[in-house]
């Protein structure tokens, strides 16, 4: 009883979030940016027993939020392994980077543990750098 409970509760969050996002596509860029940093900044204060459903809710917002325009977004971020990126808000990947802090943090706690200085380290088909930025740290 307790998944059905909790996977209609997701639901309800990420289509409130979705309605959210498309409301705000009637703003100007600036605000979405804004309005995107916002979320972001939702999401990192959550409780835990609420973070999933607030997770639902910005995620319903940033993926409606920007699908609408072709231009891109750039904002600045700090990630969790202390690094600063560059990234696009736009990309689903990239806003998924900027709202978490980290990307695939299994993968990134195995490098941090086991990549040591002057180990090589070759970051094949990077995306948007995270891996080869976290490892020049």
């Amino acid at each position: 009883m307790k998944k059905q409970i909790a996977a209609i509760l997701r639901f309800c969050f990420r289509s409130a979030g979705r309605m959210f996002g498309v409301a705000l596509r009637l703003f100007s860029a600036s605000t979405r940016k804004d309005a995107c940093v916002f979320c972001a900044t939702i999401s990192h204060r959550a409780p835990s027993k609420m973070y999933f459903l607030v997770h639902e809710f910005v995620g319903g917002i940033t993926r409606n939020i920007f699908s609408d325009i072709s231009s891109s977004f750039f904002v600045r971020r700090e990630m969790d392994p202390g690094f600063v990126m560059e990234i696009d808000i736009t990309k689903k990947t990239q806003r998924q980077i900027y709202l978490n802090k980290v990307y695939e943090p299994h993968i990134t706690g195995y490098i941090l543990r086991n990549l040591r200085d002057g180990n090589v380290f070759i970051d094949i088909g990077a995306n948007v750098g995270y891996y080869t930025l976290m490892a020049s740290i």
